[in-house]
């Protein structure tokens, strides 16, 4: 019998890009598989990378108006957000879109994000925790050694991991750290869309539910700009999602098969552990919900019904391995956690007693220079929109997967996202709210995934929902910046005072590196909250910042006690770097020095100049270093003279 194929004209006819949510969309799948209609999806390709392309330049030129103070840099900056995400978007609700066709856009919106990131910061750090481990990595590389000094944040060196692949990275290459850093955490970001897209949908059984959920993930506050930095949870988090793939795919393989996976599995879970200690521990958390489901399905079924578990053996692994090297390696992390989830339930019992709110939504630390309204308006949406989102998608889940331990985990871990949102009412829960938005959003991906495809509706509604879903993900993209990161953080504009990203300029940074060519390394200094972060990360001096000495007084009394001659034989400062900008602002983060500051001098009005300049006239201080702004001197006369 001759089989006849069919003309080109009985060919489908649905564009790639139009959203189809119809009812057999949602089952059925359906995919061209013949060369024209393939064709067809595929020559969209090279225009939705120009697009990516396009709005990636259009955010690298806002970043250079910005540091020139072009009031539209801003409005430029936003556009070439929506140009890379907006189009991608649009095809990935389509339905007749090829399940490789998908994960190459996923992959491709994956690394145009990062590519925000990089045009930011393109040549060396800018954010506070990079210069933390940049500073480790220049240890390792130069000394041979681990678990160094880091004067910024103890906990980084005992955590090492992203820091040795670095500097691995760097000799084999011969390229500088930061670069090398750079390329790792690419790669890391790679691993990060592949791991998710592949893990969805393992676990929703669609390709089209898998890409959408992994675009929700990308909306998390922390994506694009914080877990892209160069530090160490942009290295673990790629490596635990990796490891939570790998063990979804184990439960489905034959028995000879799975040997490969289990040792895959080992090594990536001792890898978390070294990189980076809240990813680890999450790790175990989840594997521990994972392993507790799975067992308590196992229970309620028949014995003819075979439960697909995960065994309790990887759970115990990650546990023990976990708990030896926190308990001979990194002990101090015990107390740098307690200090801030103790923080945080004490603003949250604070709050629950009807107690003064800490810190009121899109507002800065000190109180001041709200959100714009229509920021406010997109980070509330977003939130709400997630709330709303949640009981369709645990109606699908129970509809659909509820026979899987991981779905069942992944809508546990969506349920906790609205409540962590009451910790940003306090001051100290911020943080914990913040730092849980890239785990919790794995659930919340999966959820709003299905629910936006797999939800039932009545007629009316499927072309209602077609016309909406495209400006839901935008609110939750652009509102998910907006939770994230305050307006003045997000571009280079011109110097703030302790800002962080604000405040590195080139006066900071070439004083750096003056300091590490004129006097050597490891010199002991105190300076304020920047000029401290840049000595240390790119000066490779031993600041002192905390580490029990009150430094702030040695630059905020208008005279020296012997308190604060005490303060300097004991930490054995040597070096005072004074930046005399200090006394042009208030800090943006409230403090100039040292976070408790605050309370013991409130901050009405900036440092006096006379204060700052105090060095000049101070008997036995050397000026060594002068910028016009940025002045270093040289106290070692004086540092063990507490009868001045």
């Amino acid at each position: 019998m001759r089989v006849v194929s069919p003309r080109p004209s009985a060919l489908p006819q649905l564009p790639p890009w139009r959203p189809d949510f119809g009812p057999s969309s949602a089952q059925t799948q359906v995919v061209p598989r013949n060369v024209a209609a393939t064709a067809q999806v595929i020559n969209w390709l090279p225009v939705l990378s120009l697009s990516m392309a396009i709005g990636l330049l259009q955010v690298s030129l806002a970043n250079t108006a910005a540091r020139s103070g072009w009031p539209y840099a801003e409005a430029m900056w936003w556009l070439g957000l929506g140009v890379i995400f907006a189009p991608t978007a649009l095809h990935l609700l389509g339905a007749n879109l090829s399940r490789n066709n998908r994960l190459l856009l996923v992959v491709l919106l994956g690394m145009a994000l990062y590519g925000v990131k990089l045009v930011n910061t393109p040549v060396q750090p800018a954010y506070h925790d990079e210069f933390a481990h940049l500073r480790v990595a220049v240890d390792i590389f130069n000394n041979q050694t681990l678990f160094s000094y880091a004067p910024q944040l103890p906990v980084t060196p005992l955590y090492p991991g992203m820091e040795i692949a670095t500097t691995v990275l760097a000799r084999l290459t011969g390229l500088p750290l930061y670069l090398s850093g750079l390329i790792l955490l690419g790669c890391a970001r790679l691993v990060t869309m592949l791991s998710l897209f592949m893990l969805f949908e393992r676990i929703s059984g669609s390709s089209r539910v898998a890409g959408i959920a992994s675009l929700i993930y990308a909306c998390n506050p922390n994506y694009l700009l914080f877990d892209a930095q160069f530090s160490y949870e942009s290295l673990a988090l790629p490596l635990a999602l990796m490891t939570v793939a790998i063990l979804s795919r184990r439960m489905v393989t034959g028995m000879l098969n799975r040997f490969g996976y289990n040792v895959a599995a080992m090594l990536l879970v001792a890898a978390i552990a070294v990189t980076h200690h809240l990813t680890a521990y999450m790790t175990v958390l989840f594997l521990g919900v994972w392993t507790l489901t799975g067992g308590i399905q196992a229970l309620f079924r028949q014995k003819q019904q075979r439960v697909a578990t995960l065994p309790v053996w990887v759970f115990v692994f990650a546990f023990i391995v976990n708990l030896i090297w926190l308990l001979f390696v990194a002990n101090f992390t015990l107390r740098y956690l307690t200090f801030i989830f103790g923080s945080a339930f004490d603003g949250l019992l604070n709050l629950v007693q009807g107690g003064e709110i800490k810190r009121l939504p899109f507002q800065t630390v000190e109180g001041s220079d709200a959100s714009p309204l229509f920021e406010r308006l997109l980070g509330l949406g977003s939130a709400g929109l997630i709330a709303l989102s949640i009981p369709f998608g645990l109606l699908e889940i129970w509809r659909r997967h509820r026979d899987k331990a991981t779905a069942l985990t992944f809508g546990l871990a969506a349920c906790l996202h609205p409540a962590t949102l009451l910790l940003r009412l306090t001051g100290g829960g911020w943080e914990i709210s913040n730092r849980s938005s890239e785990f919790l959003f794995l659930g919340v991906g999966l959820l709003m995934g299905l629910a936006l495809v797999n939800l039932k509706l009545p007629k009316w509604a499927h072309s209602l929902r077609a016309k909406i879903s495209l400006p839901v993900l935008l609110v939750l993209f652009f509102g998910g910046i907006v939770i994230g990161w305050s307006p003045w953080m997000r571009l280079k504009w011109p110097y703030l005072v302790v800002a962080d990203y604000r405040s590195v300029e080139p006066q900071g940074i070439q004083a750096a590196y003056w300091m590490r060519e004129t006097f050597g390394r490891y010199n002991v200094m105190a300076s304020d909250r920047i000029n401290n972060m840049l000595m240390a990360g790119l000066g490779e001096q031993n600041t002192v910042s905390g580490n029990g000495f009150t430094t702030a007084g040695v630059f905020l009394q208008a005279r020296l006690g012997p308190g604060e001659l005490n303060v300097i034989r004991a930490a054995k400062i040597r070096y005072l770097a004074v930046d005399k900008r200090l006394s042009s602002s208030l800090p943006k983060y409230g403090y100039y020095f040292q976070s408790w500051e605050r309370n013991v001098w409130p901050y009405y009005s900036p440092v006096p100049q006379n204060v700052l300049e105090k060095w000049d006239y101070y008997p036995g201080a050397q000026k060594v270093f002068d910028s016009g702004d940025i002045r270093i001197y040289d106290i070692g006369v004086i540092q063990n003279d507490v009868t001045r």
